[in-house]
C-alpha cells in the first residue's frame, strides 16, 4: 500500500468532510466512515491529527468505534506530550542565537 497517498486522500477526505459539516451547521464530524464489501476504512479526527483504521469483515464498525475512541485519549495525550517537548526544545535551542548581538555578527565579518 501507498501510505502516502493514502494518508493524502484520507487527510483530503476529512477536510472535504469538516466544510460539508459548516455547511450544515456543525463545527465539525469527529469520524469518518467508509463501508466497502472486504474492507472498510474509519477514520477519527485527534486535535490536528488523524487516526485511520483500515478493518475487513471479521470486525464490526461498533467494535472498531469502542476502540478507536479509547485509543484516540491516549493518542491525544501522547501527541500532547510530543508537542510540549518539541517546544521545551525550540525554546532551549532559541538561548543560544538569543545571546548573540549586532555587535558579535559586525565582528565575525569584518
Amino acid at each position: 500500500m501507498d501510505t502516502t497517498s493514502f494518508a493524502s486522500l484520507a487527510a483530503g477526505n476529512v477536510a472535504a468532510t469538516s466544510s460539508m459539516a459548516k455547511l450544515i451547521g456543525e463545527d465539525v464530524f469527529p469520524a469518518v466512515v467508509h463501508e466497502g464489501e472486504h474492507e472498510s476504512i474509519y477514520i477519527s479526527v485527534i486535535g490536528r491529527s488523524l487516526l485511520v483504521v483500515v478493518f475487513d469483515e471479521r470486525s464490526t464498525l461498533g467494535l472498531v468505534k469502542i476502540r478507536t475512541k479509547r485509543a484516540s485519549h491516549e493518542v491525544a495525550n501522547l501527541l500532547e506530550e510530543m508537542n510540549r517537548e518539541s517546544a521545551a526544545q525550540v525554546a532551549s535551542n532559541n538561548t543560544f542565537f538569543s545571546e548573540i548581538t549586532d555587535e558579535d555578527i559586525d565582528s565575525l565579518f569584518s
